[in-house]
């Protein structure tokens, strides 16, 4: 079994960790401790003197975890550093299941991306699931995987050569596009995001980090015009966003929140005119001579969590460096969501693309697209658009299971939460099949964080 220190109290600041790298200064190293524990006194024999032998079974620590223990070593290589990079650890070992470790089906599609692009080779997203998900089996894939250069459309899309022409719509803002028309007074697709700085107010810091995001992301610089009865998306070589400034500080210190929400929500309201823009706008509010709140309006045809995520980051980084006369250390983008969306289209259109289209139509052609669940309300006859969200946790031990299932099934966590989902409307409707609609993310993994814009799309999963 593996070698346990026990230390008395009195050592309570140290961790396990430190106090095992403070063993390795003195001892030999098979002498290092593989398990560290922390009690208030030494445990004794019937004589009174430390119990040596029994002190594992004492404390409750079994062989089978000791053995873990002792597998658990840093990462040695590049491929192990991904691995730990990605669920946030600083250890592993080689039996080490992903899913287990608190993969997820986002984590396997960053784990998927960094592999890809550090070893020059395609893979499968299905191989981050399953027993073979560790860092010995990814490390035979790895090997033997087909390189990035034998693959038709490799782990990168094709840049297109004219930057400011017409490209097609991707499904997905189809969809948006063609709800926001059908509510053209209602800023039902308006993406808002505000942050607090917690200085005075630097207005010339503020557009140029606003200019600085246009001038990178082309999808800020987008329009949606309507040709030959079609909406198409169309770049602006050059836009300065507008930075609107409002004062707080003559409102009472103590009402200065309220009026806050309130402005941020008016502004957040005004309709975005999608044909001739902007679609992406500032508001800056002036709390106190040491306060300033930034609002980041822009629709949701040009943002999603993925886009809002690298706008907001880069937003910051941009203004603290011009706030101190510096450029900012951005990394380099190559593609923008017109590539996506170009080659969308070419891939539809093409007969491999149709002929996808119509397996699609013949697999959902005689599920009904409508489901009615029980409810406790009637549905009002006009929609008021006032949802609301519900949020509950697992339990650790509810999420520790769901954890084990999926590693012994192969699938993701996600996947299987999806089938008790479909299991509990299957008996809540009487239906044997229905279509469940999911969310998924359009960019090749390798592009998850350049490629900003709407890259999603809702697939439509068919229940039996």
């Amino acid at each position: 079994t593996a070698s346990i220190a026990i230390v008395p109290d009195g050592t309570r600041d140290l961790d396990q960790d430190e106090l095992r790298r403070l063993s390795a200064n003195k001892l030999a190293r098979f002498k290092i401790p593989e398990t560290v524990l922390i009690c208030d006194e030494l445990p004794r024999g019937p004589t009174g003197k430390p119990l040596r032998l029994g002190a594992a079974a004492y404390f409750g620590v079994t062989d089978k975890e000791t053995n873990e223990a002792r597998k658990l070593r840093p990462p040695r290589d590049r491929l192990e550093e991904i691995w730990c990079g990605i669920l946030k650890s600083d250890r592993l070992h080689d039996d080490q299941n992903f899913t287990r470790a608190g993969g997820d089906s986002i984590r396997a599609v960053r784990l998927q991306a960094k592999l890809e692009s550090a070893f020059g080779i395609i893979l499968s997203p299905d191989i981050m699931y399953g027993k073979g998900a560790t860092p010995a089996g990814l490390r035979v894939i790895v090997n033997t995987a087909r390189p990035a250069g034998n693959s038709k459309r490799g782990p990168t899309l094709p840049r297109r050569s004219d930057l400011t022409a017409d490209v097609p719509l991707t499904s997905g803002q189809q969809r948006i596009w063609a709800h926001s028309k059908l509510f053209a007074n209602r800023a039902l697709y308006n993406s808002s995001h505000a942050f607090r700085l917690p200085e005075a107010l630097n207005l010339d810091a503020i557009q140029r980090a606003a200019n600085k995001l246009a001038e990178r992301h082309e999808a800020l610089r987008s329009t949606f015009p309507v040709v030959n009865g079609r909406p198409v998306q169309r770049f602006a070589q050059h836009l300065e966003p507008s930075v609107d400034v409002f004062d707080l500080r003559d409102i009472a210190e103590g009402q200065r929140d309220e009026e806050l929400l309130r402005a941020v929500k008016k502004h957040n309201a005004e309709p975005i005119d999608l044909e001739n823009g902007p679609l992406y706008r500032l508001v800056v509010y002036r709390i106190n001579d040491d306060t300033t709140v930034v609002q980041v309006a822009m629709h949701h045809i040009v943002t999603d969590a993925t886009s809002s995520t690298i706008y907001c980051k880069e937003f910051i980084a941009c203004y603290e460096a011009f706030s101190h006369d510096l450029e900012p250390n951005l990394p380099e983008i190559g593609w923008g969501i017109g590539d996506l969306a170009k080659d969308m289209d070419e891939r539809l259109s093409s007969d491999d693309g149709k002929a996808l289209v119509q397996s699609w139509i013949e697999t959902l052609s005689d599920v009904h697209p409508f489901i009615e669940i029980p409810r406790d309300f009637d549905r009002p006859k006009t929609a008021s658009r006032k949802g609301q969200r519900l949020f509950f946790q697992y339990s650790p031990e509810l999420a520790r299971k769901v954890r084990e299932l999926s590693a012994d099934i192969g699938a993701s966590p996600y996947a299987t939460l999806l089938s008790a989902f479909e299991m509990l409307v299957s008996r809540l409707t009487g239906r044997g099949s229905f279509i469940v609609g999911m969310p998924v993310n359009l960019r090749p993994p390798s592009l998850n964080d350049q490629i900003t814009g709407f890259g999603l799309n809702t697939l439509p999963l068919r229940a039996d």
